[in-house]
């Protein structure tokens, strides 16, 4: 026999499944990270146009009173997410 019961080699390739499911998890959100930096350029100039043009939300909501930089996160975050959506 291999000297190692069933219960050690099943709890060996559940650590290594979930090192690589950890490792997938921080390469997703790099490259999340890199597509909003990337958009952010494009949403801040869509955000100042629209806010300079009197387009700005007119609600209540925390959306309305957030700031530019809030605001321009967000658009490209919600873009990006989905964009990825399947």
């Amino acid at each position: 026999m291999s000297g190692g019961t069933k219960e050690d080699s099943m709890t060996a390739l559940a650590a290594r499944t979930n090192d690589e499911r950890q490792r997938r998890r921080s390469s997703d959100e790099r490259e999340f990270r890199l597509l909003v930096a990337l958009t952010f350029p494009i949403f801040l100039i869509i955000v100042l146009g629209s806010t300079l043009a009197g387009k700005r939300p007119k609600t209540e909501g925390t959306e309305a009173k957030a700031s530019i930089f809030t605001q321009v996160k967000t658009a490209a975050s919600t873009a990006i997410a989905f964009a990825f959506m399947g």
